[in-house]
C-alpha cells in the first residue's frame, strides 16, 4: 500500500517535491546568497583568465589556480553546513520512500516462500527456474509482471531467495542506464534532480 493511493509515479514525485522544496529551503537561508554570487563570479573570471595564460604566461596561470583553488575551498566551507542537514533529512527520508515503493524479498525454503502484499498473503513456488505465483508462471528473470496493485520484475537474489522489484514508472521509452521501467531509486534521482534545478531558479538560489 502506498502512502496517499495515488499513483506510485505521481505520489513519488509529490513527495520529491517536499523534500527536495524542504532542501532548496535550507540551501537558501543557511548561505549567504551575495557572498556565493561574489565567489561564483571570482570563479568565472578567473576561469577566462586562465584560458587566456595557461599557454603564453605559466607563472601567472599557476597564480590563478592557486585564487580559484582558495575560492573552491571557501564554496565549498559556506555549503558544509546546508549540505549536512540536508542529508539528515534524506536519510530520514529514504527507510520512508525504500519501504512505501521499494522491493519485496522472499526467502525460499524447500523451494517454497511466502510473503505478504497489502494485506495479502502470496506463495511463491520455484521449480527449474520457473516461478509458480498467484497464476503467473514464468522463468526468471520475470519482466513486469503484475502482483497485487503494482507491476514488478521477479529476480533471483541467490540460490535462497526470489527479490521482487517494484516498477514505479514504466516509460514509453529507454533512458540510458536506467531502461524503461524505473524502481523507487531511480525514479527518485531523476526527479529530483529536476525539481531542484527548478527551485533554485524560481527562489534565487546559488550553490
Amino acid at each position: 500500500m502506498t502512502l496517499i493511493g495515488l499513483p506510485l509515479g505521481i505520489e513519488e514525485i509529490l513527495l520529491t517535491a517536499v523534500i527536495v522544496f524542504i532542501t532548496t529551503l535550507i540551501y537558501k537561508f543557511l548561505i549567504n546568497q551575495n557572498e556565493m554570487k561574489e565567489v561564483k563570479e571570482k570563479q568565472r573570471e578567473h576561469q577566462a583568465k586562465m584560458k587566456e595564460v595557461q599557454n603564453t604566461n605559466p607563472e601567472e596561470a599557476k597564480r590563478i589556480m592557486t585564487e580559484m583553488l582558495a575560492l573552491s575551498n571557501k564554496q565549498l566551507k559556506m555549503s558544509m553546513k546546508p549540505m549536512i542537514v540536508s542529508l539528515i533529512i534524506f536519510f530520514i527520508a529514504l527507510p520512508i520512500i525504500s519501504e512505501a515503493y521499494g522491493d519485496k524479498t522472499v526467502a525460499l525454503d524447500s523451494n517454497t516462500g511466502n510473503f505478504t502484499l497489502d494485506g495479502t498473503n502470496y506463495t511463491l513456488a520455484l521449480n527449474e527456474g520457473k516461478i509458480n505465483l498467484d497464476g503467473i508462471q514464468c522463468n526468471i528473470p520475470c519482466d513486469e509482471q503484475t502482483i497485487g496493485n503494482y507491476e514488478w520484475n521477479i529476480l533471483m537474489d541467490n540460490n535462497s531467495t526470489v527479490r521482487l522489484s517494484r516498477i514505479v514508472v514504466l516509460l514509453p521509452f529507454s533512458l540510458p542506464y536506467f531502461e524503461n521501467d524505473l524502481g523507487w531509486l531511480a525514479w527518485y534521482i531523476i526527479i529530483s534532480l529536476v525539481l531542484s534545478f527548478v527551485f533554485r531558479k524560481i527562489l534565487g538560489v546559488v550553490v
